[in-house]
């Protein structure tokens, strides 16, 4: 049962170069990865500056510092992927993707409430609309300690919204679950700088 948290608004575009927080789900005109798994109970362009966030309280009381990795090799990107960018920040949803869809027990898949989030994103695909299947779910990623931000669904978010449905379904990424699907490494540093400043 999905337990209500606290919300407000975050913008991390500040962060680094003037480049705008990305939206995560942008129309994409084709997709080559499989969905179908999503259906299963066993494996369950331009963007908004602010993002609807929610606090896990007791993630936020259990962070810890991260250290950097002087091996990290920064995510590939394929001609195709589809990327989150934030800031300096750049996600590769489409790997992302892909490893969720490989390691469904480990990744944790709740019920989040569509009032909990930002109405009237401000880069909706109108045209696109009509082709979102909201039974997807959307990713949420910890982007500051128990912080997690919606960084892939925007359009399935709007359109539940637009249906009157009530909640849809998540995929909870904490951060060294996400971290590893940063595109740079000088990103990738200067991501663990802006967490362990959020600890001091």
């Amino acid at each position: 049962m999905f337990a209500a948290k606290q919300l407000f608004l975050y913008d991390l575009s500040t962060i680094g170069n003037s480049r705008a927080a990305g939206e995560g789900e942008r129309g994409r005109t084709g997709d080559p990865l499989d969905h179908s798994w999503w259906a299963k109970p066993e494996s369950r362009q331009q963007a908004a500056t602010k993002i609807r966030s929610s606090i896990d309280i007791g993630e936020l009381q259990l962070a810890k510092m991260l250290k950097v990795d002087n091996d990290f090799t920064p995510c590939p990107v394929t001609t195709g992927d589809e990327l989150f960018p934030n800031g300096i920040f750049e996600f590769n949803i489409t790997k992302m993707l892909e490893y969720i869809q490989k390691n469904p027990n480990g990744i944790t898949l709740e019920e989040v409430a569509v009032s909990d989030f930002f109405k009237g994103f401000s880069s909706i695909n109108e045209s696109h609309m009509d082709s979102v299947e909201i039974s997807r779910p959307v990713i949420l990623a910890e982007i500051s300690p128990g912080q997690y931000n919606l960084i892939d669904g925007n359009h399935r978010m709007e359109k539940a919204r637009r249906m009157g449905i009530n909640s849809m379904l998540a995929y909870r990424l904490n951060v060294e679950q996400h971290i590893r699907f940063l595109t740079n490494k000088k990103a990738y540093v200067a991501y663990i700088e802006y967490w362990n400043s959020k600890l001091k």
